[in-house]
C-alpha cells in the first residue's frame, strides 16, 4: 500500500514540477558521468578535479547502470532510480515495523503509519526530487535494526541478514557500517551477560561464564565472523584507494574538508548550506584547480593540517563549536538552508552582478549572507562600491524576510524539536523503565544513535547528517508513546495503544 501511495506522489511532483529541481545525485552523479565517458572514477564535482575517494562506489555504479540504461540525467533513468528509493521506503516501513513486533512493543498501524510518513515529510524534496543518497541510509539503518532484532530472536535468519549487511553497507556510508558492527559487539556483549546464572557480579566473569555453555558458542563464533565480513568490502576499497593515490584510505576521504568548513569557514560549526555553496568545490574554483593540480589526497592532507593547527590555537572556539553541534543534535536540529533567490538579480547592472559573486554574497542567484544584520549588510556594501545601492539593499531585505519566515515557521520548528529533544526525551524515558532498559530494540537504537552522532559532533553537523537517522527516532518515539499510553489512567489512550 505505502509503496504505491509514495508511487502516486512521485508520479504526481514529477509531472507538475519536472524538470525543476530535480538532481541526480551530486557527487554520485557525476562520477557516474564520467565513468559513461570512460574517464574512469574521477571529477566528484564541476571540471576535472581527477582521481577521488569522496564518494563511495555502491550509489555511483547504480546511477552508472541508470544512465547506461536509459541516458544521462533523462527522466526514464529519474524513474529507474526512484524505483530503488521507493522500494526502500516500503522496506524500511516493513523492516521497523517488524522491529517493534519482535520486540512486543503493541502496534497501532494508524499511529505507526502517521509518524512513518510524517518523517517522509520532513525532507520532501530531498525524497521526490532527488534520487541522491538519504533513501539508501534510511533503508541501511531500518535494515540492521530489524537485523539485529532478528539475529538475538532467531539467530539463523537474523544471520544470514547481518552478513549481507556488512558486505554492502561499507560501501554505502561508512559512519551506518561502523556504527552497525560496533553496536553488534556490543550487543552480544550484553545477550552473554544475560543468558548466565553465573552469581558472580563481575561484568566479564559472567561472558566468560556464559561462554562456557554451547548453545551459547554459535554467538561466539559470529563476534569473531562478522568483523571479518565487515572488513572485506573495506579492504577492497582501501586497495582500490591505495592503487590510485599510493595511501591507506579505507573510506571517504573528506574527512577534513567537513570540519574546514564547519570549523573554520562557519560562524557557528554547523555546516550551512550558504558555506557549502560558497567554499565547497562544487562552486569554488580555486579549490578545485588545487585537486586538478595536487591531487584530491594531497589537498585533503593540506585540510587536515590546517584543521589540527587551528583547534590547537583556538581551542575555545573549537568547543563552542563542538557544544552548539552538540545543541544541534540532541535538542533543536536547526534549519541549514539559509539562503534565498534574489528576485531582483536580473535588474542589477553587470558591475554589481560582478561585484556581489565576486565578494560571494549571491551565487547562482541565490543571496548568501542573509545572516549579517541589516546595519552590517549596509556597511559592507558601500565597501565594494555598488552603483544602485537602495536596488540591491531592497531585494537583500526581502529575500532575508523570505529566508527567516521559513526557518521560524512551525513545520520547519516542529522538524527540529522532533528530530532533537523529542527523540532525546523519548529514548532518556525509555530508560527510566525497565521495560525500556530490556528492550533489545531499544537499546540498539539509543546505541545505534550514539556511535553514529559522535564523530558528526567532533567534526561537522548539519540537518542532512541527522536524516539517517529516521529509523532509530521513529523507533524511540513510537515505543515511548505506545509503552506511556498502555500505562495511561485514561482509558482511549491506553486501549489504542495497548491492541495489536
Amino acid at each position: 500500500m505505502l509503496f504505491v501511495i509514495l508511487w502516486i506522489v512521485q508520479i504526481f511532483v514529477i509531472v507538475l514540477y519536472y524538470p525543476k529541481g530535480f538532481n541526480f545525485g551530486y557527487e554520485f552523479a557525476r562520477v557516474a558521468y564520467s565513468l559513461i565517458v570512460e574517464n574512469g572514477y574521477v571529477n566528484p564535482y564541476k571540471g576535472y578535479t581527477g582521481p577521488t575517494a569522496h564518494v563511495l562506489p555502491a550509489l555511483v555504479y547504480l546511477h552508472y547502470i541508470a544512465f547506461w540504461l536509459f541516458g544521462i540525467d533523462t527522466l526514464s533513468s529519474f524513474i529507474f532510480l526512484s524505483f530503488f528509493k521507493i522500494t526502500a521506503y516500503s522496506l524500511s516501513f516493513f523492516f521497523i515495523i517488524k522491529s517493534l513486533k519482535q520486540n512486543n512493543v503493541n502496534i497501532n498501524y494508524l499511529a505507526y503509519s502517521g509518524l512513518f510518513v510524517l518523517f517522509i515529510a520532513f525532507s520532501p524534496t530531498l525524497n521526490f526530487k532527488h534520487t541522491g543518497d538519504l533513501w539508501s541510509y534510511i533503508f541501511l539503518v531500518a535494515w540492521f535494526l530489524y537485523s539485529i532484532s532478528k539475529y538475538f530472536n532467531d539467530r539463523k535468519k537474523g544471520t544470514l541478514h547481518l552478513i549481507i549487511f556488512y558486505l554492502i553497507s561499507p560501501l554505502i556510508n561508512s559512519s551506518i557500517a561502523l556504527a552497525g558492527i560496533t553496536v553488534f559487539g556490543i550487543s552480544s556483549l550484553l545477550f552473554l551477560y544475560e543468558q548466565t546464572d553465573s552469581d558472580s557480579k563481575s561484568f566479564f566473569k559472567k561472558i566468560k561464564d556464559s561462554l562456557g555453555s554451547r548453545r551459547n558458542y554459535p554467538y561466539l563464533r559470529n563476534m569473531l565472523l562478522f568483523p571479518v565480513i565487515f572488513l572485506i568490502p573495506v579492504l577492497m576499497w582501501s586497495y582500490r584507494n591505495y592503487k590510485v593515490f599510493d595511501t591507506f584510505i579505507p573510506s571517504k576521504s573528506n574527512l577534513w574538508l567537513e570540519y574546514y568548513f564547519s570549523n573554520i569557514k562557519d560562524d557557528d560549526g554547523l555546516l550551512s548550506f550558504s558555506t557549502v555553496i560558497k567554499h565547497y568545490p562544487i562552486n569554488n574554483d580555486s579549490l578545485r584547480e588545487l585537486m586538478a593540480i595536487n591531487g584530491e589526497v594531497a589537498v585533503m592532507k593540506q585540510l587536515e593540517r590546517i584543521g589540527k593547527l587551528h583547534r590547537k590555537n583556538h581551542k575555545d572556539v573549537y568547543y563552542r563549536k563542538l557544544f552548539n553541534r552538540f545543541i544541534n543534535v540532541f535538542f533543536y536540529t536547526k534549519y541549514d538552508m539559509d539562503v534565498a533567490r534574489s528576485m531582483s538579480f536580473q535588474k542589477f547592472s553587470t558591475k554589481d552582478k560582478l561585484a556581489l559573486v565576486q565578494d560571494k554574497l549571491v551565487l547562482n542567484k541565490y543571496w548568501t549572507c542573509l545572516e549579517l544584520s541589516d546595519e552590517r549588510f549596509t556597511s559592507l556594501i558601500r565597501t565594494i562600491e555598488i552603483e544602485d545601492e537602495q536596488l540591491i539593499i531592497d531585494d537583500w531585505k526581502s529575500a532575508k524576510q523570505d529566508y527567516y519566515k521559513r526557518k521560524h515557521s512551525y513545520w520547519v520548528i516542529f522538524r527540529g524539536l522532533v528530530m532533537g529533544i523529542i527523540t532525546s526525551l523519548a529514548a532518556l524515558l525509555l530508560l527510566l523503565k525497565k521495560r525500556g532498559r530490556i528492550n533489545l530494540l531499544v537499546r540498539s537504537a539509543i546505541l545505534f544513535y550514539l556511535l553514529y552522532i559522535i564523530p558528526y559532533i567532533l567534526f561537522s553537523h548539519q540537518l542532512r547528517y541527522q536524516r539517517p537517522l529516521f529509523a532509530v527516532q521513529l523507533i524511540l518515539i513510537y515505543t515511548c508513546i505506545s509503552y506511556y499510553c498502555s500505562n495511561c489512567k485514561y482509558g482511549k489512550m491506553k486501549f489504542w495503544f495497548s491492541r495489536q
